[in-house]
């Protein structure tokens, strides 16, 4: 018996805003046929209307307001605050600073100089001069290859990082579209409800007396 209430309460807590738009629907019904109130039965019938009316214009404004502060926007009233401080009362002219933000990438090179300069003018000396410079600008052609190869290296683990910053980007942002759309559906129905019967009773406060009066 204690794990199924256990369950049941599980159950029941799933859809919390199912409730509690039935509890304030029993509510208002509770007010409209039972109230002490000295007022006639039809204008019970439309306070209780109305009151359903602002519960679901509230219900509906406060989804609004969570799906802004989801994409991390401000909530209205402060936008709407700064937008007005932002009115240019004066002629005076504010100065916008911008600042650009990059990535620079440089790259150097250098220069092999060949000499064949001598004191010995044989050949077998000029010869060995060349050796000499060929085998120096191995190594610098080397050297710049290798650090041409780092740079690559460098840029090819700051490209994946970026792909993967982008791609976190791209999954945050589509679970906060989906949490936006079906999140908050729940609470856009109750509010949706609330608005319908408190339309429903204020339209037709007369209709409605007279059928619970027969």
């Amino acid at each position: 018996m204690l794990n199924w209430y256990r369950g049941m309460r599980t159950w029941a807590c799933e859809q919390r805003m199912l409730w509690w738009t039935v509890v304030v629907l029993l509510a208002a019904l509770a007010y409209v046929l039972w109230s002490p109130a000295p007022a006639s039965e039809e204008n019970r019938i439309r306070y209780g209307g109305t009151v359903l009316q602002l519960l679901g214009v509230a219900t509906v404004w406060w989804g609004f307001e969570k799906t802004r502060k989801l994409f991390g926007f401000e909530y209205t009233p402060i936008a709407f605050w700064r937008w007005l401080r932002r009115a240019p009362l004066s002629a005076s002219r504010r100065n916008i600073t911008v600042a650009l933000h990059g990535q620079a990438i440089s790259a150097t090179g250098g220069r092999v100089h060949l000499s064949v300069s001598t004191t010995d003018k044989s050949i077998e000396a000029r010869l060995k001069v060349l050796e000499q410079n060929v085998a120096a600008m191995e190594a610098r052609f080397a050297a710049d290859i290798g650090d041409l190869g780092k740079r690559i290296q460098a840029l090819s683990q700051a490209h994946d990082q970026r792909t993967q910053e982008h791609s976190a980007r791209l999954t945050t942002v589509e679970r906060q579209l989906l949490a936006a759309q079906t999140g908050g559906l729940d609470l856009s129905l109750s509010g949706l409800v609330w608005l319908m019967a408190g339309t429903v009773l204020v339209s037709i406060p007369d209709e409605i007396a007279l059928a619970f009066g027969s």
